[in-house]
């Protein structure tokens, strides 16, 4: 059947003509811009169409199992569905969450005296306040090479910004391998420090008992490969001697582990045994520690009586009283209590404790105020991915940063908590 578009006519159809008397082809009119307009906004629609579709398509999945505890939550648990929802790369659990904590506590807390700690450097924590680890036996540091004035460009290693030994302990595996005061480690199993921090490589160079760690070291410019092999290192939290004049003795904690306090009380008694009669305290740069120990140690000054008060968010006020087993309460003992910038919650603690002791005596008033701090709430198992940091925890806490000092001590306490860039691995 033949169609045609023109008028139906009886007359016969005429043949094609040849090839060679077609026609020349007419150029084909070109369409007016209205008709581009509509058809480019066609498709427009249509593709603003599909994508929607699609977006809300992808924001009706399933969602990831995030449980708000209350409505304010809500947002939160929305934005991480989505992230795992729709985010082009896959993103680890993990991390997100260690970001929402930390981010808690940045923006949501706002307070220099509270933080939190990653599993890794909380775990660290409670083997330096265990008092034992198993490591290497040095002391590690950061040092600007460049600047050794400022430390405060020196967040990550770099070239300039080092991971330097301070010291390896005495009989150490450091010490027997060699490693000197002053040594740069350049790497730790070959593995450039570069971009890492002083946490990131303490927690490297520590390990299991019987391993072996290689530090690369750098040494009047030279650079060389030692292999240490790990041991358990008992640490020795008090510095002790009689200073040159014969009758005045010296005595520093370095820290409030479980070990601290019994270290603290023999080198006092020795000091008193060998003819001292007037003593020297050093607690610079003590970060502080376990708060038992902190009250053993003050308990060494101060023969009875309130020590102390703990106010907690959830627990109420607790009062920490002397031991009475002190070795140097003599009130005509005198006491020279040092500390510095570095001095951090059990040391205030203690510097506190110990002067409003000696105002007391010096006053023969009586006094129930003693000396008290607050702390915001109690600080969670370090089976979960970190702490927050508190003194209100049972058994006590790395360190003692969520709190505000009301001790007659002038200044405010730090608001370091790991340290003070230097530790032991």
């Amino acid at each position: 059947m033949l169609h045609s578009t023109g008028p139906m006519t009886d007359d016969p159809v005429p043949a094609s003509p040849a090839p060679s008397q077609l026609p020349p082809e007419r150029p084909r009119s070109s369409a007016s811009p209205l008709t581009w307009i509509i058809a480019l906004s066609l498709a427009a629609m249509v593709g603003a169409l599909l994508f929607v579709g699609g977006y809300l398509a992808a924001g009706s999945s399933p969602a990831t199992g995030c449980a708000a505890p209350n409505e304010a939550f809500e947002a939160f648990c929305e934005a991480y569905d989505k992230l795992q929802a729709q985010y082009v790369d896959e993103l680890d659990a993990e991390e997100l969450a260690e970001g929402a904590i930390r981010g808690m506590f940045e923006y949501g807390v706002a307070d220099p005296f509270s933080g939190y700690m990653p599993p890794e450097s909380y775990r660290s924590a409670l083997d330096d306040l265990s008092g034992t680890f198993s490591g290497i036996g040095a002391e590690m540091a950061v040092d600007n090479l460049a600047d050794p004035g400022n430390l405060d460009g020196c967040a990550q290693f770099t070239q300039d910004c080092a991971l330097v030994v301070v010291a390896p302990l005495q009989d150490s595996p450091a010490e027997r391998a060699g490693l000197m005061a002053g040594d740069v480690v350049r790497a730790v199993d070959g593995e450039s420090v570069d971009g890492s921090t002083l946490d990131d490589q303490v927690a490297k160079v520590r390990g299991e008992t019987g391993t072996e760690v290689v530090l690369t070291i750098e040494r009047d410019g030279e650079t060389f490969d030692v292999a240490i092999t790990r041991e358990q290192i008992q640490l020795r939290e008090v510095t002790s001697r009689m200073l040159d004049d014969g009758t005045t003795g010296y005595v520093g904690l370095h820290g409030f582990s479980e070990a601290a306090a019994d270290q603290f009380s023999d080198a006092l008694a020795e000091l008193i045994d060998d003819g001292a009669t007037a003593l020297v305290f050093d607690l610079r740069d003590n970060p502080g520690g376990y708060i038992e120990a902190a009250r053993k140690v003050a308990s060494q000054f101060i023969d009875d009586g309130l020590l102390f008060t703990q106010e907690s968010a959830s627990d109420g006020v607790k009062r920490w009283e002397s031991t009475g087993d002190g070795v140097a309460t003599d009130p005509d003992l005198p006491v020279a209590v040092i500390i510095n910038g570095g001095s951090a919650s059990a040391s205030e603690i203690v510097a506190a404790a110990r002067r409003w002791w000696a105002s007391q005596r010096s006053a023969r008033t009586p006094s129930s105020s003693g000396t008290s701090w607050r702390t915001a709430g109690a600080c969670a198992s370090p089976s979960r991915a970190g702490s927050r940091l508190s003194t209100t925890a049972s058994p006590p806490t790395a360190c003692s940063r969520t709190w505000r000092s009301r001790c007659p001590t002038a200044r405010p306490p730090s608001a370091t908590c790991t340290w003070k860039r230097q530790s032991r691995s």
